[in-house]
């Protein structure tokens, strides 16, 4: 007899599915232990030249990042440059047998510089992450120095005088290669200590559509590529490429500055060999330095014998300053924005606006000028020139024009200050039409005088014992307190006892309240706060009905006087538009078109609007 057992799906998978993974459990290796090393490219090693460093790290968790620590060198510069990680996941049957791993590793990149030659020690590196660390060993690298190259020439080329604080100069740099190396030269590595004191000079690298070719400088916070062009020169016999790198220098403090010689690295390739299309590939190269000479650059400060007013700290060859005005016709007070435009021949984005009051300029009698605070603008570099923008008032019709406005730098070559000054604008200024206060306050109503007080003619008047009546008293009152509920429950008869009349009279008190509050919020209003309302809405009134430009104008600049706030801009421009069309000839009685009128109208109702808006704050 033969017994047959069934199991459908499922059972088969509760059955085997924990045992498929009790039996990965087992076969699974353990994690990986948490191991560093450390690894470096293949010498010769040099000073001056990056020497690539990895610390391998595995056996840690992927998260978070292992923070690794090491102490600086005493004779290197060690950076870190990037940190890959990777995760990667295996599994391997064999022999029936399934075994299933996970690997996370961490590629930390440095970079050592060496600054001296001899036997250079690194490390240890300590890695840590969530309390558990492990650590590298030590490396130690034999620095040696580059062979100097006899045909090849650095040069820095530095002003021979003194420099000024503030001065911006060329500053060039040449690297000389034989015309016959052409091809055969890779990898430019330089070495400026110049360029290294950012705390004593301010570099400035414009860019040069000529530039041919890029070199790297090696810096304190990192590598960085300067375009360089190239040229053809014949010395000695011999013919040599030329690649110039240029970069502005501006001395920030004074000081006798020595610098170490410039140096360059590079790899001269000596071996060649041709790949499958007929290409020549390097196969080995060499490395070769080019050394420039110790340098010294002096820098002193501007001299105070002859420094004029309108001096704000520039200093180059030569300077133009040109000065424009958004109006020629004003009134008195009406603002004008004046546009002064600086172009020179260098350091003209940092150049700083001088008073416009210095050597001569505009006049406090004149014009009101914003305050010296105020007046420090920053200004606009574009298109080769710096454009500032500051707006000032004519305080009396006398004013006949914006005078000659000076600006003063200091003349390195020629050792001296000097001024240029603006051409004089031409202005007309008329008289400002302004309300005083006695015209304000005369658009107050009068009070109707009251008529005097009659004597009374009632009962209670004329009776002195009727008046005596109307005396509230309690003289024969019942004062006694009544506990009877009968007696308080039943209705006295009054007409306030029913609760339609109670109700009425609440709603009454009520009423009266809130139509006391507009007469009460009038009663506090300044009565002079209504008069300038009243008489803005006469002046808005006069420019709906003005038949001329000079009319409507005339009216708004009222509505401005009485407003005593600050005019919109637009409302400035459209009267500096008025004002050009009424010095025009016959310009004065021109009838205002349709656009005109409604801009005009525009302008009084935001003027009214933000009055009455006021008066409701004030209230």
């Amino acid at each position: 007899m033969c017994t047959v057992l069934s199991l459908n799906t499922d059972s088969m998978r509760r059955i085997l599915l924990p045992a498929l993974i009790a039996v990965i459990q087992l076969v699974s290796p353990p994690a990986a232990a948490r191991q560093a090393r450390l690894h470096a490219e293949e010498g010769p090693h040099f000073v001056g030249v990056p020497v690539y460093l990895q610390v391998i790290v595995e056996g840690f968790e992927e998260t978070p990042q292992p923070q690794v620590e090491v102490a600086d060198p005493p004779q290197g510069r060690l950076e870190l440059t990037g940190v890959s990680p990777s995760v990667s996941t295996s599994i391997r049957i064999i022999n029936g047998r399934m075994s299933q791993s996970r690997r996370v590793r961490f590629v930390f990149e440095y970079q050592f510089l060496a600054q001296a030659r001899g036997e250079q020690v690194i490390g240890p590196f300590r890695v840590t992450q969530n309390g558990r660390q492990t650590s590298t060993g030590k490396l130690r690298l034999m620095i040696g120095e580059i062979p100097v190259s006899s045909r090849q020439r650095l040069r820095l080329i530095l002003p021979e005088s003194p420099l000024i604080v503030g001065q911006r100069v060329p500053v060039r740099l040449e690297w000389w290669v034989p015309a016959d190396l052409r091809g055969t030269l890779f990898d430019p590595f330089l070495s400026v200590p110049l360029f290294e004191r950012l705390d004593a000079f301010r570099f400035h690298d414009p860019e040069d559509p000529t530039a041919d070719i890029a070199l790297t400088i090696d810096t304190a916070s990192g590598p960085i590529e300067l375009a360089a062009t190239t040229r053809s020169e014949f010395q000695h016999g011999e013919q040599y490429l030329v690649h110039t790198l240029t970069r502005r220098l501006t001395p920030l403090r004074t000081g006798e500055y020595e610098f170490t010689p410039a140096s360059l690295v590079v790899d001269e390739v000596v071996r060649w060999r041709r790949d499958f299309f007929g290409e020549r590939i390097p196969t080995h190269a060499r490395k070769r330095r080019v050394e420039d000479e110790p340098r010294t650059l002096i820098v002193q400060a501007l001299p105070r014998a002859g420094r004029p007013e309108s001096f704000s700290g520039t200093v180059g060859p030569g300077y133009r300053l040109e000065v424009a005005a958004d109006r020629s016709v004003v009134q008195v007070g009406d603002p004008i924005r004046l546009t002064l435009t600086l172009r020179g021949d260098a350091a003209i984005e940092t150049a700083a606006l001088p008073p416009l009051t210095a050597d001569g300029g505009l006049s406090s009698r004149d014009f009101r000028i914003p305050s010296e605070k105020s007046a420090k603008i920053a200004g606009i570099y574009a298109d080769g020139a710096k454009r500032f923008e500051v707006t000032v008032r004519a305080l009396h019709e006398g004013v006949t024009a914006i005078p000659p406005l000076a600006f003063s730098w200091y003349d390195p070559e020629r050792q001296e200050y000097r001024t240029t000054r603006s051409e004089p604008v031409a202005l007309s200024v008329r008289p400002a039409q302004v309300i005083s206060a006695a015209d304000v306050m005369s658009a107050v109503p009068e009070e109707e005088p009251r008529e005097p007080e009659r004597e009374p003619t009632t009962a209670a008047a004329i009776d002195p014992k009727a008046r005596q009546h109307s005396v509230f008293s309690l003289t024969g009152a019942d004062l006694a307190i009544t506990t009877d509920i009968d007696t308080l429950l039943r209705p006295s008869g009054s007409l306030l006892t029913s609760t339609g009349a109670q109700v009425g009279v609440y709603g009454l008190g009520l009423l009266a309240i809130l139509l006391a509050l507009p007469a009460r919020r009038r009663a506090r209003t300044d009565p002079a706060e209504l008069a300038r309302t009243k008489a803005l809405r006469a002046h808005r009134a006069a420019v709906t009905e003005a038949h001329t430009i000079t009319e409507a104008s005339a009216a708004l600049r009222q509505m401005v006087a009485t407003a005593g706030i600050r005019p919109p801009p637009d409302l400035d421009r459209f009267l500096a538009e008025c004002d050009a069309v009424a010095y025009a000839p016959g310009g004065a009685s021109r009838t205002l078109d349709g656009p005109m009128r409604a801009r005009a109208a525009l302008l009084a109702d935001q003027l009214l609007k933000e009055t009455e808006r006021r008066l409701t704050r004030i209230s």
